[in-house]
C-alpha cells in the first residue's frame, strides 16, 4: 500500500475535531492493481 498525504501546517487550532468526513472518492482498476483515492477534510 502506497499513501500520499498533503497539508499544511497550524500553529494554533481552537476546538475539538469532531470527524472527519471525505468527499471525492475514486475507485478504480489500474494496470494489474487497483487504485483509491479520497479526499479528506479534519
Amino acid at each position: 500500500m502506497e499513501a500520499e498525504f498533503v497539508g499544511y501546517p497550524v500553529d494554533y487550532f481552537d476546538g475539538d475535531i469532531k470527524a472527519a468526513t471525505y468527499h471525492e472518492v475514486e475507485i478504480k482498476r489500474g494496470n494489474k492493481k487497483w487504485e483509491a483515492a479520497a479526499l479528506f477534510d479534519i
